[in-house]
């Protein structure tokens, strides 16, 4: 098992898990995202990922001309809060997307 952290940040908004289990299969599915959209797919990429405090998450990619992103923390009760949401240009996710 891999732990590490996922940042995200666009104006005026800014989320971070730490303690995220698993971040190289993500990190890998993400670059996947990335290679199949500049190679002309639309693709849309649901994520369960989970921490080490037990939080449970969903974290959405969706592209058609414009790229859409949400993580959504998963409730008690089987719900989901919306943690973090965006709109934007491939481009702007692309430069902004950094493993280390």
């Amino acid at each position: 098992m891999n732990i590490g952290s996922l940042v995200l940040k666009a104006p005026k908004q800014y989320y971070k898990v730490n303690g995220l289990l698993d971040v190289l299969p993500l990190a890998g599915e993400l670059q996947q995202f990335i290679r199949s959209v500049a190679a002309g797919a639309t693709p849309h990429s649901l994520f369960n990922l989970a921490d080490l405090n037990s939080s449970t998450y969903e974290f959405e990619l969706r592209f058609a001309g414009l790229l859409y992103l949400v993580l959504r923390l998963k409730t008690a009760d089987n719900g989901k809060v919306v943690m973090f949401e965006w709109n934007g240009s491939f481009g702007d996710f692309r430069d902004g997307f950094k493993v280390f």
